[in-house]
Formats: structure tokens, sequence, C-alpha cells
């Protein structure tokens, strides 16, 4: 057997509403944030956070977190984020069915 295109989808959505909100390290202390968007485009699962003007300094990690409380996802980063812009992140999961 196996697994539907609507089954594919279902999964990519169960991923989507696993996360909780997303963390990221600035100038070594941790702060969290929400989650900005997710979208599904074909394969990809996307899931945007979003850090506006009023956040600035040096981000040094990423991470998604789920809704146990457990880290899903890092992502090391190196970004020095000045207070005139805001800062989307993207973490991209490709789903697909292999045949």
């Amino acid at each position: 057997m196996a697994i539907t295109s609507g089954g594919l989808q279902k999964f990519k959505q169960a991923l989507i509403n696993l996360l909780l909100e997303g963390r990221y390290t600035m100038n070594g202390k941790t702060y969290s944030t929400p989650i900005f968007k997710t979208s599904i485009d074909g394969d990809n699962v996307n899931v945007y956070l979003y850090l506006d003007d009023s956040v600035s300094g040096n981000i040094t990690q990423v991470q998604l977190i789920d809704r146990d409380g457990a880290v899903f996802d890092t992502q090391t980063e190196n970004i020095n984020k000045p207070s005139i812009n805001g800062l989307l992140i993207t973490f991209t999961y490709n789903l697909k069915k292999v045949v």
C-alpha cells in the first residue's frame, strides 16, 4: 500500500500543527517569538519567524520548538540585525513520497 496524496497533505499539516513557537539567541540571551506564518507549497512545508524592527543585535541561533517544549530544529546563524529592518527567517522541509 502507498500513502495517498491526501494522506501526504495531512502529514504536512501535522508537521505544522506539531510546532508551537520559535526561539532565537541574540547577544547570548534566548528569546521566544511566535510563528509568523506557515505554508505548504507543493512538497515544501515552510515555517516563518519574523523579527521586527524592535529587535537588534547579533543573532547566533534560531530554533523551532514543538508542542512538548522540546527543540524540533536548530539553525546556526551569524546575523547582525539592525533595528531599522525586520528579519524573516524560514525553515523549509521537503516532504514527498519516494517510490
